[in-house]
């Protein structure tokens, strides 16, 4: 797609703001933070979009953001200002309890908790739980994170936006079915002295998988190395569906090995996310995620730390946790796709 003009930015700017504020209608506590956060993008890339001092808007932006609120707002007005705003019959972000404090105040009625059962169960201090209940306090990320973790059951948009259906629905194929039944009679059962449980996932994603593997070695060249689009499929269980392309590699190579359990051994299936271009050079989250998939032009696809973005090269510096392995540095011309590295998936035990 040709690079926006300036007034294209603005109008653009101005769509994406009147569809923002539709939402904040809906559901007043709303902040940028809170869609970043459901988009899994960078808060501050989200808030320069709307910024009119701010000379960055990507259309890749807005067409994750379109894609996301896909039952309420038209990708064809948010993108080219064409049609009306809203979809037919618009799914609103919230119902009834638009507050976070609401949500949360209606989660202790449904667990039949006061506050002060609630603030043992999620370690909140009794009086900062008080606050929120009453409407005082605007719970933070953190409290809904820790929430979600003692009642799974409530789906992560709702808690965080009010979008409903309030509780996870899972729809499980015939091998979920399969595990589910065996968490099932294993649960059914006593096992003394265990110290092992069964994991019930709570979703399932269906990913492609990368048969050429990632090199954590020497550098070899690839056939090709953008992944295909007619790639087999797995499911892998995950605490909740995530949004964006994810892909599942092969580590092959001991580079990313020195024996700690951070390294990523040879054979190791890992599941990763790609990042869009557009947003290399807002800084890769080194501080979040640990390694990251760079799949260049002649040296095929590699596993790596980032040590290094240099913005005026335009050079990454890639580590190996191996320290017999050299850093490697890789200009941005050489790379067609950056993937982070989010789990291990499969790994097989052996001596």
């Amino acid at each position: 797609m040709a690079p926006l003009n300036k007034d294209e930015k603005r109008e653009l700017k101005e769509r994406l703001r009147k569809s923002y504020d539709y939402l904040r209608k809906h559901s007043p506590d709303l902040s940028y933070s809170d869609v970043a956060l459901l988009l899994e993008i960078n808060p501050m890339t989200f808030r320069a979009a709307f910024a009119p001092s701010s000379s960055y808007m990507s259309t890749e932006l807005v067409e994750q953001y379109a894609d996301f609120f896909a039952d309420t707002f038209s990708k064809e007005w948010l993108l080219h200002g064409t049609g009306e705003m809203l979809v037919p019959e618009p799914k609103h972000p919230r119902s009834e309890h638009a507050r976070r404090w609401q949500r949360i105040r209606y989660i202790m009625q449904r667990e039949k908790l006061d506050y002060r059962e609630l603030a043992d169960k999620i370690g909140m201090d009794t009086s900062t739980a008080y606050r929120i209940i009453q409407g005082q306090s605007r719970p933070q990320n953190n409290t809904l994170e820790q929430l979600r973790k003692v009642y799974p059951k409530y789906r992560w948009e709702w808690l965080l936006i009010g979008r409903e259906p309030i509780e996870t629905t899972v729809t499980r194929g015939d091998e979920y079915g399969d595990t589910q039944r065996m968490i099932e009679a294993l649960a059914a059962k006593e096992f003394p002295g265990a110290n092992a449980e069964p994991f019930d996932p709570e979703s399932i994603m269906s990913v492609p998988v990368v048969d050429d593997p990632a090199a954590a070695g020497t550098l070899t060249g690839y056939g090709d190395p953008i992944p295909a689009e007619d790639l087999r499929i797995i499911n892998v269980p995950v605490d909740r569906i995530h949004s964006g392309e994810y892909r599942i590699f092969t580590v092959r190579g001991i580079s990313m090995d020195d024996g700690s359990l951070m390294s990523l051994a040879d054979g190791d299936q890992i599941l990763a996310r790609y990042i869009r271009p557009d947003y290399w050079w807002d800084g890769l989250h080194t501080r979040t995620w640990l390694y990251f998939i760079f799949i260049t032009r002649e040296q095929g696809i590699i596993v790596k730390s980032v040590a290094d973005q240099d913005q005026e090269q335009r050079t990454f510096t890639l580590r190996s946790l191996n320290p017999a392995f050299p850093d490697i540095v890789v200009h941005e011309s050489e790379v067609l796709a950056i993937y982070n590295v989010i789990k291990v998936v499969d790994r097989e035990l052996k001596r």
